[in-house]
């Protein structure tokens, strides 16, 4: 209630409209995976005097790397899910079939440039630990019937298929 998040009306509480748009799980504009993410991050970064003073890594407190995962994973699509639609509405894409996702996540930019271009396939190409999220994101979007998902690491791992249009963010 002090940060303005929360209204306290008639002996109850409720949202505000900013609360009730951004950290309501189920709402669109739904930022707390991004929040969560950073939450994680505090702890290492908190301690970064010690890893100076040492000249070596601290121990951190560890959430599980699945929670962890999530966090960062929805966390940047909560960050994409702001821009990737007007990003798409501006490229053109026409004439184009086969768009390549590279490191793309739970694949918002291939779900958006998808949606735009009814005539697009993509493929997702990321680490294998991203899969889940991918599959979970283009099915809710309904565009998993056009976006495929190739598990591996862009560093060192040759790219498998024919694209003529490349997206990396």
């Amino acid at each position: 209630t002090a940060m303005g998040l929360l209204k306290h009306e008639n002996s109850k509480y409720k949202n505000t409209n900013f609360s009730g748009s951004y950290l309501v799980k189920n709402k669109p504009a739904y930022m707390g995976y991004i929040i969560m993410h950073h939450f994680h991050l505090v702890d290492g970064w908190a301690q970064l005097h010690e890893a100076v003073l040492q000249g070596e890594p601290v121990e951190t407190r560890s959430h599980g790397d699945d929670i962890e995962r999530e966090s960062f994973q929805l966390g940047m699509f909560n960050l994409a899910m702001s821009i990737a639609p007007s990003i798409a509405a501006a490229i053109d894409l026409k004439g184009r079939h086969h768009l390549l996702d590279l490191g793309g996540g739970p694949g918002t930019h291939a779900i958006h440039f998808c949606l735009a271009n009814p005539m697009l396939r993509a493929t997702i190409f990321d680490r294998k630990t991203t899969e889940p999220f991918a599959r979970e994101t283009t099915a809710k979007f309904g565009v998993a019937d056009r976006i495929d998902f190739v598990a591996g690491d862009f560093n060192e791992d040759p790219l498998a298929g024919s694209f003529d249009v490349a997206w990396l963010s």
